[in-house]
């Protein structure tokens, strides 16, 4: 038998042992499928189903939750590895005593790794292909399109779905199957029951980290239109201060409550605190990494919707009528023949509010043409009209 016959054959027999990290590779490569999708799909690239502008925006902001996504994959799942092979030290202790040698079993957990990575993609690119239509939908409704963005599965988007994860995962199997410890097998048939030693932790760093949080947020408040300018030093802040938070500050605090006679002996607190000073050493890195990435998520998806209604507001507020005809030559009718208009807007029976006819004169200043080369004239107009379209 050889080792990929029992790679199979233990993936087939221990599903539950897998079953966190498929699902999680699953759930990543869904949304990575989703957003892909929406960024290469032609009624977004062309623009027709809202403005230009905000297409564009909308589809950077994409690649950007693209990026954030495989680097939050790479960090996330090389954790879960490493934490997934340090449950089985015990497996990998009786392996050793069959005959496997340190190579052999590297072999082994590479394998298994890149058996589970090809089935997580294609499961997260059908569930991907499953939910697209429902993601188009809600976003069409939250962005207020012109009109609802075509379901089409892009082959583009599939191709760098599986490309991606596909390096990525196997990059992470590659590096993780090296983590594996040369311990003696007396010590990996130990496995977990080896006692862990008390978390460290500084006060000065648990302090700094909610100076940090706290300063990144006032800061942020009290911005105003200079948020673009403070934004990436706020973000650094906050980073480092959420790192600070639950790698330093958790134990700082549960170390207080665990020193306070009076809630230490409450109840089963002297079991709980005992406890859960190690589970939060041990999952601070996860938090971290679960925190900035929802962090990263909101605040795209909220750029993306106020960009929506600026955008908006101000075509509103610029082009406040809802038809606008721009004709050269008085009275000339190039562009669409007298009357018509009104024709066809009372065939769909639109009511009429105002029309205003206004005389436009394209000018050339010369004191602007060294300001913009590319076009050195503007728009002249009678100050009567100006303050007939200023009312309406």
């Amino acid at each position: 038998m050889t080792i990929n016959n029992i790679v199979i054959k233990n993936i087939k027999g221990n599903l539950n042992k897998y079953a966190m990290y498929y699902l999680s590779n699953v759930i990543v490569v869904t949304i990575f499928f989703i957003f892909a999708n929406f960024i290469y799909n032609p009624g977004v690239s062309s623009g027709n189903i809202s403005d230009k502008t905000i297409s564009e925006v909308a589809s950077k902001l994409m690649y950007l939750c693209e990026f954030v996504i495989i680097i939050f994959t790479f960090i996330f799942s090389n954790y879960s590895i490493t934490t997934f092979l340090k449950s089985r030290e015990k497996e990998f202790g009786l392996l050793s005593m069959f005959g496997l040698t340190k190579t052999q079993i590297r072999r082994y957990v590479m394998f298994e790794n890149i058996v589970i990575s090809i089935i997580s993609i294609i499961t997260g690119i059908f569930f991907g292909i499953l939910f697209s239509k429902l993601f188009f939908m809600a976003l069409s409704v939250i962005l207020d399109l012109n009109a609802e963005i075509p379901f089409l599965i892009s082959s583009k988007a599939v191709k760098i779905t599986i490309l991606s994860f596909l390096v990525v995962l196997n990059l992470i199997s590659f590096i993780t199957s090296f983590k594996i410890k040369n311990n003696n097998i007396a010590e990996l048939l130990k496995g977990e029951r080896i006692p862990k030693t008390t978390p460290k932790f500084s006060k000065i760093k648990a302090i700094l980290g909610i100076v940090l949080i706290i300063s990144g947020y006032v800061v942020g408040i009290f911005s105003g239109t200079a948020i673009i300018s403070t934004m990436i030093p706020i973000l650094i802040v906050v980073i480092i201060g959420t790192k600070l938070l639950f790698s330093q500050f958790s134990v700082f605090f549960t170390n207080k409550l665990q020193n306070n006679k009076g809630i230490y002996y409450k109840g089963i607190n002297l079991i709980t605190l005992s406890q859960i000073i190690y589970k939060l050493k041990d999952n601070a890195k996860v938090l971290f990494i679960t925190s900035i990435l929802s962090g990263i998520t909101l605040a795209s998806a909220i750029s993306v919707y106020s960009l929506q209604r600026v955008s908006l507001s101000s075509m509103e507020e610029n082009c406040p009528q809802d038809i606008g005809i721009i004709e050269q030559g008085i009275n000339s009718h190039k562009v669409i023949a007298n009357g018509k208009v009104e024709d066809i807007l009372k065939k769909y029976k639109f009511d009429i509010q105002y029309k205003n006819k206004i005389e436009l004169i394209k000018a050339k200043n010369n004191d602007m043409v060294k300001e913009n080369k590319k076009n050195p004239y503007n728009i002249k107009i009678n100050k009567n009209d100006f303050n007939i379209m200023s009312q309406n």
